[in-house]
């Protein structure tokens, strides 16, 4: 398999592009970092018709955007950043979650109810995020360090039981590829590997599949069904709690039979 650098990859994927030929990405591997947006304006140098230009963008920035994310996996997994052993515990009863989004999306809307109706003991604290444009990627990795830092100072002043019961999520609702595409980058995986707190990754729809989700402790496939997973659910709380005050009875009344039979009988 041949080795290119980041700058040759450009340039072979745009003479395919401009003769109309179809360029083997899986046959080639690129050394360097990959950054998307790099890509699209090294694309824009080179093409100067602006419909040719939008057309062939649209046609293969899936094909783009796939090669650069392989190409950012193999060096994150060489690292060790995927592996099983790196991964926390997710706490069984959270006590305080502290959520990494933007503060004018649904997402948070649908957050906060399903955690409203789930647990509602839950305390949740909310950063609000750049989860899209050119400066989101820089803001989410200075909000998880913030996220993980008040985290940690929370854990250092409560009791051993709770000192384990706060996690992270970071994410947002569904959008493109270059919507998303903060939450590929290597920064953000960097600063979510290095957290001393649990993070889940909540991006996107069911079918979207982000670095963060290979890096982070567990994979939520969406904001909301991230409050499904990490939350217990009170309804059932209340049935083991019923069930345990129905054998606590039971065992008494055994109990008080038992020492009934043996003042009767003695």
């Amino acid at each position: 398999m041949e080795k290119i650098t980041s700058e040759e990859f450009i340039d072979k994927f745009v003479e395919c592009l401009e003769k109309g030929e179809d360029f083997r990405l899986e046959n080639c591997i690129v050394e360097g970092d990959v950054n998307i947006k790099d890509i699209y304006e090294k694309i824009k140098e080179k093409i100067r018709d602006e419909e040719k230009l939008k057309e062939l963008i649209e046609a293969t920035e899936s094909s783009i955007a796939l090669k650069a994310i392989e190409t950012i996996k193999t060096k994150l997994n060489n690292k060790g950043y995927f592996d099983q052993i790196h991964k926390k515990q997710i706490p069984r009863f959270v006590k305080t979650i502290v959520i990494i989004t933007s503060n004018s999306g649904a997402a948070i809307e649908d957050m906060k109810k399903i955690a409203s109706h789930r647990w509602p003991l839950v305390k949740i604290i909310l950063i609000p995020t750049i989860v899209q444009g050119s400066n989101s990627a820089m803001d989410i990795v200075k909000n998880i360090k913030i996220a993980d830092e008040l985290a940690l100072d929370m854990r250092s002043t409560s009791g051993e039981v709770e000192r384990d019961s706060n996690l992270i999520i970071v994410g947002r609702g569904g959008g493109s590829i270059e919507d998303l595409w903060a939450f590929n980058e290597e920064i953000v995986a960097d600063a979510i590997f290095m957290a001393k707190t649990p993070i889940v990754s909540a991006v996107g729809h069911e079918i979207d599949y982000l670095i963060s989700d290979f890096v982070a402790d567990i994979r939520a496939a969406t904001p909301s069904a991230s409050m499904e997973i990490v939350l217990p659910d009170k309804f059932e709380a209340f049935r083991f709690l019923d069930g345990l005050l129905e054998q606590l009875n039971y065992a008494k009344n055994r109990l008080l039979e038992q020492k009934i039979n043996l003042f009767t009988y003695t």
